[in-house]
């Protein structure tokens, strides 16, 4: 086992932590807003495409004690799932209105960030520890 390492070893540990707690995150995020949040009528004014050929949906809605909030859903969705116009229901942080979500929709991608981070997180460790020499210049 050979103490030193390459810069790049850290950089594979520190983008795993990374991914792995802004999935942990969005995922506590998301039971929060479960547990504490509100549910409203909403109406789909808009659908946007997204890199992954999901679409982001922005969706108009009244909140408690008056107010309308406009704002874009934390869910992606496919292709012809929703209709511009139509009416859904949204679960939003009382706290915070804008942080809404379709009630029937989970989060994407919060397990493949974790999964990844994970992945990032070991190379990285094995790489430290020098059980992986994937960066080893002869």
């Amino acid at each position: 086992m050979n103490p030193s390492f390459h810069v790049e070893s850290v950089v594979f540990a520190a983008m795993g932590l990374f991914f792995m707690f802004t999935g942990l995150y969005a995922r506590r995020s998301q039971q929060t807003r479960a547990q504490r949040g509100v549910r409203s009528k909403a109406t789909l004014i808009g659908q946007t495409p997204s890199r992954s050929g999901l679409l982001t949906s922005m969706v108009q809605f009244s909140v408690r004690g008056g107010g309308q909030i406009t704002t874009d859903t934390e869910s992606l969705v496919e292709a012809g799932r929703y209709t511009v116009g139509q009416e859904v229901e949204v679960i939003y942080d009382p706290q915070n209105p804008e942080n809404a979500d379709f009630a029937t929709e989970k989060p994407t991608g919060i397990g493949f960030a974790v999964v990844i981070g994970l992945g990032f997180l070991i190379v990285g460790t094995l790489q430290i520890l020098g059980y992986l020499p994937l960066f080893e210049q002869e």
